[in-house]
């Protein structure tokens, strides 16, 4: 019986080194940044997110990510093509959960470039689209809701709507001060808004 039997049984006969379907379909690192994403993702919007193929999803993200990125840079019209090319392959891969909330953070994202780029009708409709699904899904997601009202009002402002900034700006006041800690500085910060635009 010696050494052949000894090594055999070290194996795991479930899945023998030759069976190509046994090795994983991509690589650790992959797979550790897929949970870090999922981490992030209220658990009752991880399973759409579960069942896509990996790597095409990872690719969108990360233009999510460089959009971010370039955001930060103030290189807003290349954040606005990433961020664009992120929700595309984003909608195209989860054609039947285009309200997903993950589009949240890409619509703000894009709404806040195409803001700093003067495009501000455009800015204004994905910050709407943003709101409109965080309130979907998250309404009491307070910190997330006080900033997209903010940047809501900032557009509202560069079309020169003013009755809808000063409603902007009270629900962003509002939201504020429904957070478990409230920044007091913002308050005042729109409440001075407000007061300029009266």
């Amino acid at each position: 019986m010696g050494c052949c039997e000894s090594s055999h049984s070290k194996r795991n006969p479930l899945c023998p080194v030759t069976n190509p379907r046994c090795v994983s379909p991509f690589e650790p690192t992959e797979a550790m940044l897929l949970k870090q994403i999922l981490d992030k993702i209220p658990p009752r919007f991880r399973q759409p997110i579960a069942n896509l193929p990996v790597r095409p999803f990872l690719k969108v993200y990360q233009l999510h990510l460089l959009a971010i990125y370039h955001m930060k840079r103030q290189e807003l019209l290349v954040a606005s093509r990433h961020e664009l090319q992120a929700i595309n392959g984003l909608e195209t891969l989860l054609s039947n959960h285009k309200d997903h909330i993950l589009f949240v953070d890409m619509y703000g994202i894009l709404s806040i470039s195409l803001f700093g780029l003067d495009r501000v009708p455009e800015a204004l409709n994905y910050c709407k689209m943003a709101l409109t699904l965080l309130l979907q899904h998250n309404p009491t997601d307070y910190i997330e809701l006080h900033g997209i009202y903010y940047h809501m009002a900032s557009c509202y402002k560069g079309i020169h709507a003013w009755r809808e900034t000063i409603s902007c700006l009270t629900k962003t006041i509002e939201t504020i001060r429904l957070c478990p800690t409230p920044d007091e500085e913002y308050v005042r910060k729109a409440q001075a808004d407000i007061e300029l635009l009266k």
